[in-house]
């Protein structure tokens, strides 16, 4: 008797082939190019299958499993079980880097966190489609400003004289534009106290 197992779970290839794992970079990003957009370029380094080079894997035959059978009594098992030679993908190759750049466009009001996916741009494995490239948009600290949302704030220490009497100042905004701040006459500025500029 003919018992066959691929294990808990079991191990079937598909027909189609599989997709190499994505490859993932943190791209700093200052705030002037958050708000006003922007496009940067990034040299990336990937590895691919020199062509003509891939081969079915000789341990496993091209099926991406090993097989052994295990009597057990009257009966035989054929344990199915991942390939590491070739990392069951059934293929053998010479590989080669590539050097590429690739630019990530920043549109105006992007979040920090943003992923900006470049498909099918990523490493390939032999016998397996490219992976994807994920650019994950990280924002630099500012000087002076800080963004919350989609707004911008901007702290300032302020003297006794100040609250008291009155404040006025200007501040460079991320499109360069001088903006200025100026309390109300007669009113009294309290610690921690919050002054909203729109627009």
């Amino acid at each position: 008797m003919l018992f066959r197992s691929g294990g808990f779970g079991g191990h079937q290839r598909s027909s189609e082939p599989r997709k190499t794992k994505d490859i993932t970079f943190n791209l700093k990003v200052n705030l002037e190019d958050f708000f006003n957009g922007r496009v940067k370029k990034l040299a990336v380094t990937i590895t691919r299958p020199i062509e003509n080079q891939t081969k079915k894997c000789t341990e496993c035959g091209g099926t991406g499993l090993k097989q052994r059978m295990i009597r057990m009594g009257p009966m035989i098992q054929q344990i199915n079980s991942p390939c590491d030679r070739c990392n069951s993908t059934g293929y053998m190759s010479k590989m080669k880097e590539e050097r590429k750049i690739i630019e990530i466009n920043i549109d105006k009001g992007d979040p920090p966190g943003k992923a900006v996916m470049f498909r099918g741009e990523g490493n390939q494995d032999p016998g397996k489609t490219p992976g994807d490239i994920r650019i994950i948009l990280e924002q630099k600290e500012h000087g002076l400003l800080n963004r919350v949302g989609n707004d911008i704030f901007v702290s300032k220490k302020i003297t006794l004289v100040n609250a008291l009497t009155g404040l006025e100042f200007t501040f460079a905004h991320l499109d360069k534009r001088n903006i200025l701040v100026k309390s109300p006459i007669n009113t009294v500025i309290d610690h921690g106290s919050t002054m909203v500029i729109k627009g």
